[in-house]
């Protein structure tokens, strides 16, 4: 939904265009999708010609404002895809890296509450483990996990607090995925030769 929000305000921004409304943006965004299906290659509509500029081409088809907006789109690019492409969800239930505004009060949680940090470790797993299952059972043949869990110079949590509170989760969404038939593929950015041995144990099908 932040992603959406901020593709959405980019948009609006432009003065042409201020009068968008959310669903000609996710309209245009769903167009270029089922364009690059039925045709590799080229994904360029002119609803997103209208929209953005060139440089954001390529990345435009990510924005989509809602779960439902996704599972039908997933519906169709299998429809259109079959067997010949294979076809990626994204879900991860993990903690990943807070953003600034919010980093001192994830640690100071984490220091001095953590059976309650564990316990919104563990809603947040089901719920990405149902959000999986759904999307697997839409058409999904792979998940993709996007937490980011590293900066440059190493993890945002020691390999200790790490195997705490984010590698029992991970482990067990992926075991889950796995079952229900679909690989896995865990990415993070940053420096993770530090907890890549705990990455290991979790046993995606990949790391990106």
């Amino acid at each position: 939904q932040g992603h959406f929000d901020a593709i959405y305000r980019f948009v609006t921004e432009q003065p042409a265009l201020r009068k968008t409304s959310r669903r000609e943006v996710q309209e245009a965004v769903s167009q270029m999708i089922l364009r690059y299906l039925s045709k590799p290659g080229s994904y360029v509509t002119p609803a997103i010609e209208k929209l953005f500029p060139p440089q954001y081409w390529e990345g435009a088809y990510l924005w989509l404002p809602s779960w439902e907006d996704e599972i039908g789109l997933l519906r169709a690019m299998k429809k259109l895809a079959g067997d010949n492409y294979l076809i990626a969800g994204n879900c991860d239930g993990t903690w990943s890296i807070p953003d600034g505004n919010k980093m001192l009060d994830f640690i100071y949680r984490l220091s001095d509450r953590p059976d309650q940090m564990k316990e919104e470790a563990e809603k947040n797993i089901r719920l990405a483990i149902e959000r999986g299952k759904r999307l697997i059972d839409e058409g999904a043949d792979m998940i993709f996990m996007g937490a980011d869990y590293c900066f440059n110079s190493g993890p945002f949590l020691s390999p200790q607090l790490f195997s705490e509170f984010i590698t029992p989760y991970l482990a067990r969404q992926i075991e889950v995925w796995h079952k229900a038939g679909a690989f896995t593929i865990k990415h993070t950015d940053g420096n993770i030769l530090p907890i890549l041995d705990q990455l290991l144990e979790c046993k995606p099908s990949a790391i990106h």
